[in-house]
């Protein structure tokens, strides 16, 4: 098979070397090919030299890839190497090198959704969540780039909830009117976001729908024991937080700043933000993980 191989190094903690990953992928017998310039995954051309992409790397990665190749017939395999992988975790994807060189000879094709932020500063797409409100003002003003592992990340979200005062938001969900005030307003295509935090309960990568998360303030006490509970080290379930199932979230934002992904978006009046159904094709191993379960029971209507 024509592997194509995107790696990013500087990922997580550098579980896998690139010579580790190409020496497997030749040692099973595959053509392979390394890029490091990721425009020509979208060259007209490029199906005629590839049959499948290695993303190998964090979330970041994964998304770089998964954009370039939405509405390809070239399919994508997810190599988790990153701190969070919350879209691995989705799809149930390990870091593990035999089942996924085996998945390339015995391959399961998933279509994976991505969501689409349309403001003032162009289209930005994504694969985890985009939204406003406490993640996205602590990101803006309490968590920096050298705040990504786990612990200290969680450490940082938790104080900033705890002195976090809700704000109106004047929002739309399927053309209809959702205004009020909120901690937090994401539409989720994965069902974590930043350190693992599970907060789309009912969130599936794959069937065309966000779990958009409208968390009110009287949500914060049960916001910050699942919090508190994660920096235990223990393994709450997800917080049972308001959920309505959506294809599209229009926002009103004056000066306030959206969140797409990991990435702080601002000057834009307006933002909408829309699920590009099935858009690419994921290759997985057989024998995946059990993904982190959607539950589809409890969830406010």
């Amino acid at each position: 098979m024509r592997v194509t191989v995107v790696h990013n190094e500087n990922a997580g903690c550098g579980f896998l070397s690139r010579e580790e990953l190409l020496g497997e992928l030749l040692y099973a017998g595959h053509q392979v090919t390394e890029i490091t310039t990721l425009d020509l995954l979208c060259a007209p051309s490029f199906p005629d030299w590839c049959d499948v992409v290695i993303a190998a790397g964090g979330d970041g990665t994964i998304l770089s890839v998964a954009r370039r190749l939405l509405h390809s017939e070239v399919p994508m395999v997810v190599l988790p190497l990153g701190t969070a992988n919350n879209l691995a975790r989705a799809l149930g994807v390990t870091r593990q090198l035999k089942p996924l060189i085996a998945s390339l000879s015995r391959p399961r094709i998933q279509r994976l959704d991505l969501g689409c932020a349309v403001g003032a500063w162009g289209s930005k797409y994504f694969c985890e969540s985009a939204g406003v409100g406490w993640f996205c003002e602590a990101l803006s003003q309490a968590v920096n780039d050298g705040d990504k592992p786990t612990e200290r990340a969680r450490d940082l979200l938790t104080a900033f909830l705890a002195r976090y005062q809700p704000r109106h938001w004047d929002v739309s969900i399927d053309g209809r009117n959702f205004s009020g005030h909120y901690l937090m307003v994401d539409a989720m295509n994965a069902g974590m976001l930043g350190p693992n935090l599970h907060l789309g309960r009912t969130a599936d990568p794959g069937d065309g729908l966000f779990d958009v998360v409208l968390a009110t303030p009287e949500d914060q006490p049960k916001l910050l024991e699942y919090l508190e509970a994660l920096r235990r080290n223990e393994q709450p379930p997800a917080p049972e937080l308001h959920v309505k199932r959506a294809r599209h979230v229009r926002f009103a934002m004056g000066d306030r700043k959206l969140r797409v992904d990991g990435k702080l978006r601002e000057n834009s009046q307006f933002v909408d933000v829309h699920v590009v159904p099935a858009g690419v094709r994921v290759l997985l191993p057989q024998f995946a993980d059990q993904p982190v379960a959607p539950e589809l029971d409890s969830v406010a209507a």
